[in-house]
């Protein structure tokens, strides 16, 4: 599926057909339902899904509509004659929305039915997620963002935020999660003893200095690499990992301080497997 997304969106910004180069007379969308955000870039191009009829304002006068069915998902793209930070806003009963571009403000929180977003390396400073109540996929990878609010994101189940500015990571309501991958940013502390159903944890490259799994008994996946764990912390971490028979449990701890004399065997008694930082997926 995402996959399938990723290439839609590649498509279009390469390109896709306007309205008005096809030449199809489509209904108007007349909803309430929008997500707004500014571009700094010359094209922009979405991959959206969802239902009934949607309507694109670019910002630069150029309105373009067309119609979404369940079952597929549409790829657009618009290009700028002049870098003017234009305001964009797509109108519609949208699902599932893919992002490629340089994207500096993102709201999608007037699209409640939201549960699939994904904006990966559009350098956004604000995201706005705050009525997004079904969002289950978000994908905010290489941006620049210094904080997040997922307070009302209870359906999450997947989070990348990735090269980021993030010093902080409130996952408190986000009791739905079974991924999170927060790696190269700034964190100092993340709490995970809500996140029960977590099964995989990447936050390598942050600057960690402790972190308790004693409520998260179906984890597999944990990189810690290169945070500020010292020997007693890295074992007090091992001490809170489960023992329960889940397959391929694997840690990294690599270029921590603590990683070269801290007590491994705590965590290999359990069916932990230690493995470098290069060989996580993360």
């Amino acid at each position: 599926m995402q996959k399938a997304r990723l290439f839609f969106l590649i498509f279009a910004i390469i390109y896709v057909p306007s309205c008005s180069e096809t030449e199809i007379e489509i209904e108007e969308y007349s909803g309430s339902s929008y997500i707004s955000m500014t571009t700094i870039d010359w094209r922009v191009g979405f991959y959206i899904e969802g239902s009934g009829p949607f309507n694109i304002n670019w910002g630069d006068g150029s309105v373009e509509k067309g119609k979404l069915v369940p079952s597929d998902g549409i790829g657009v793209s618009h290009s700028y004659r002049h870098t003017i930070s234009p305001d964009i806003k797509i109108s519609g009963n949208l699902k599932s929305l893919g992002i490629g571009g340089q994207i500096t403000i993102l709201n999608a929180s007037n699209n409640e039915e939201l549960f699939y977003l994904s904006c990966q390396n559009c350098q956004i400073t604000s995201l706005d997620v705050s009525k997004n109540t079904k969002l289950t996929f978000l994908d905010c990878y290489g941006n620049r963002l210094t904080s997040m609010d997922l307070t009302v994101n209870r359906a999450l189940r997947d989070l990348n935020c990735r090269f980021n500015q993030l010093d902080g990571l409130d996952l408190s309501n986000n009791v739905a999660l079974r991924v999170v991958r927060s790696c190269y940013n700034q964190l100092t502390f993340l709490d995970v003893s809500n996140n029960v159903t977590l099964e995989e944890i990447y936050c390598a490259e942050n600057k960690l200095t402790s972190l308790d799994v004693t409520n998260n008994h179906r984890l597999r996946r944990l990189n810690l690499s290169d945070n500020k764990m010292d020997i007693e912390a890295l074992n007090d971490l091992f001490e809170s990992l489960h023992d329960n028979n889940v397959r391929e449990k694997i840690i990294s701890i690599t270029g921590n301080p603590g990683a070269n004399y801290c007590d491994k065997r705590i965590a290999i008694d359990k069916g932990w497997t230690f493995v470098e930082k290069s060989d996580f997926y993360w």
